[in-house]
């Protein structure tokens, strides 16, 4: 407050200076250019009473209404001075700087001063009473140290016990837990900063690697397993096939990694029970035969022994008929020779 009243009384007595000279300025450029500066001070002049109103007590506010109103004043009475310039009656303009705006002038810096006057009256009360709260203060403030200083001692222990030594008993309990086997730990703080917070992630990376080694053990007992079954199986079917049952299957069904050996045997059996029908087939093919050729040897037999009598007999004809024969064709020559003698006769 008191600098606003300050800048009111310095801004006013400047307005007064620029009017001071543009009354007896003859140039207009310049005088327009004094009339801006004027116009700039009063809005600077305006803008601080109307910060200064707000911090007015009921006590100054007839003295800060006295204050505006002569500002107000002020100002209209110099309005009259561009006009009066304008006309060349800058006798006129001066007369209104001595007379007509001499009184709300000297009222506003009355004002002015007097508002700053019991502004710093009342700030000197104001020291006044806090230096005599002050003794008192000093104590109630030790006393309330000391009881903050206890509370924040005792917030420091609470804040330790939760920041550090909470998060490493939970630390090494569950450290102990996945020392023992159990991987379904869940690990808090791998997102701080501090060396808790790496213990936290050394932690969760020896959790994810015994996580991974159990996932492996059981992959490789589950691998067993599977494998130690088709092997039974297997072996059964084998044994089966080994007593002559060719109508063994392996009708389970394999792990995919041994489904090629499943479909193989299988494979295999058909292609062995389809060989040894057709052997079995071809076989009674066979018996069949040689029992039609056995038949068909023995009737030939008989029929050979049959035909040898008829040949035995059919020689002994034909030597009766070349006996026969022979005398015929002695007979014949010698008919030729008669014949010849009786030709040779006739002749």
């Amino acid at each position: 407050a008191i600098r606003l009243a300050g800048v009111i009384t310095t801004s006013q007595n400047r307005a007064e200076r620029l009017w001071l000279m543009s009354v007896i300025e003859h140039d207009r450029a310049d005088f327009e250019t004094l009339v801006s500066g004027v116009e700039s001070t009063f809005a600077t002049i305006d803008e601080s009473v109307a910060s200064l109103e707000k911090l007015m007590g009921e006590d100054q506010r007839a003295k800060f209404v006295e204050l505006r109103s002569a500002l107000e004043e002020y100002q209209k009475q110099t309005a009259k001075i561009p006009p009066l310039w304008y006309q060349e009656r800058l006798g006129d303009a001066e007369d209104v700087l001595q007379h007509d705006s001499k009184e709300p002038f000297e009222t506003a810096d009355a004002a002015a001063n007097a508002i700053a006057d019991s502004v710093h009256e009342r700030a000197v009360a104001s020291s006044e009473a806090l230096r005599e709260d002050a003794n008192a203060t000093i104590w109630t403030l030790i006393v309330v140290s000391g009881l903050g200083l206890l509370v924040i001692v005792g917030m420091i222990y609470l804040l330790i016990r939760k920041q550090i030594t909470g998060p490493l008993v939970a630390m090494t309990e569950r450290m102990g837990r996945l020392a023992e086997g159990d991987t379904s730990i869940e690990i808090q703080g791998n997102q701080r900063g501090d060396e808790i917070g790496d213990m936290a992630r050394a932690v969760v990376v020896f959790r994810d690697n015994a996580r991974a080694q159990a996932a492996a053990a059981a992959e490789k007992a589950q691998a067993e397993a599977e494998q130690k079954r088709v092997v039974e199986t297997l072996g059964e079917s084998l044994h089966a096939l080994s007593q002559g049952d060719l109508t063994v299957t392996i009708v389970p069904e394999f792990p995919s990694a041994y489904a090629q050996v499943r479909a193989n045997f299988n494979d295999a059996t058909n292609a062995l029970r389809d060989l040894i029908g057709s052997v079995m087939e071809s076989t009674t093919i066979i018996r069949t035969g040689s029992q039609e050729i056995a038949a068909a040897s023995e009737d030939l037999a008989r029929r050979t022994e049959g035909n040898a009598a008829s040949l035995e007999e059919t020689s002994a004809a034909v030597t009766q008929m070349d006996d026969r024969l022979r005398a015929t064709a002695a007979a014949a020559q010698r008919t030729v020779e008669r014949a010849d003698g009786a030709i040779a006769t006739v002749t």
